[in-house]
């Protein structure tokens, strides 16, 4: 496993085990506070570290597939003539005809369907992580705003319920947590953005499928329908919408404590201000995640792409490949 490698896996595995434990460290406060605003938050921490593991499987599938196309790129490598060998008389004399009969020969065919393969099962999960990401984050914010929205209309009519907060909670614990959870976000933006071998990955180029002539003139022609490593922009995404979320827990507990204004407006109103900045992230990913997640899923079907043998596009089928544009 290359530079890269070692450290996305760092990344994703630490932001899945600290999410975890930060979520049962919440869980066991709440229990003894009978804190429902912690209870609430750890569940949520709970469903992060959920869509951080579905990432960090993503990710994985993505090394283990560029490993394997770079393993048979230096086979390929070894076994083609040296530029400096002559041509072969015979290759010279070879038909247009059988230039394509050898380019969908039986061994090009079966090699190009296996990695063609291994990259629909990666682009399925990285889709599939990113929009269980846009999901999550979009369903957390219109939770919250709705919560709040509705906090701030009872606290207006001087409704007493919506004026108390929870007695027992323990604000120190909760800004504590919440100081660690921003530490931890904002070193992983640190790396996203600094670091040599992560600054541009959410943003790189997508896998190329297949070493063949007729694949590579393929996939330069639907360049622009690739998505590039898309679970690596949702979990850049998700980062920042979880670090958005901790500087206001910070900053309305700040406010709490100087007693600005009551506790129940000041909640209620940086949580709406939060969601609607969340709302905007979980936007933007789900724009790149939707497209991407159907490209995975809904393409057609080999035997309607490439002019093969029904017994090649039926092993095609039989291995659950979909994506005929990626072969070629």
């Amino acid at each position: 496993m290359g530079p890269r490698g070692r450290t996305t896996m760092n990344l994703m595995v630490g932001l899945a085990v600290t999410t975890f434990v930060t979520s049962l460290l919440e869980l066991i406060a709440a229990r003894y506070a009978s804190s429902v605003t912690l209870t609430a938050d750890a569940i949520h921490m709970l469903l992060d570290a959920f869509v951080y593991t579905l990432n960090l499987i993503a990710e994985y599938k993505s090394q283990k597939f560029h490993q394997a196309r770079s393993f048979r790129m230096s086979i390929d490598k070894t076994r083609s003539p040296s530029p400096r060998s002559p041509e072969p008389e015979s290759e010279k004399l070879l038909a247009p005809g059988e230039i394509v009969c050898e380019l969908f020969s039986p061994r090009i065919l079966e090699a190009d369907a296996e990695e063609a393969f291994l990259a629909a099962s990666v682009n399925r999960w990285q889709s599939a992580s990113a929009l269980a990401t846009g999901v999550l984050l979009l369903g957390s914010a219109v939770t919250v705003c709705v919560a709040s929205i509705m906090k701030l209309t009872y606290a207006a009519r001087g409704s007493r319920q919506a004026m108390e907060m929870d007695g027992n909670m323990d604000l120190n614990f909760v800004f504590l947590t919440g100081l660690m959870s921003l530490f931890v976000h904002t070193g992983a933006l640190a790396m996203f953005f600094c670091h040599p071998e992560l600054q541009h990955l959410h943003h790189t180029p997508t896998l190329c499928f297949s070493s063949s002539a007729l694949s590579r003139r393929r996939s330069a022609r639907r360049g622009h329908h690739r998505h590039g490593d898309i679970h690596l922009s949702a979990t850049l995404f998700h980062v920042i919408s979880d670090a958005l979320e901790n500087i206001g827990l910070i900053v309305v507990l700040i406010l709490v404590r100087i007693e600005l204004y009551h506790p129940a407006i000041v909640d209620a109103a940086a949580s709406v201000a939060i969601s609607c900045a969340i709302f905007v992230v979980a936007g933007a990913l789900l724009i790149k995640a939707v497209p991407a997640f159907h490209d995975s899923f809904c393409k057609k079907t080999i035997s309607e792409e490439i002019p093969v043998s029904p017994t090649f596009a039926k092993s095609y089928r039989r291995q659950g490949l979909k994506d005929a544009a990626d072969l070629l």
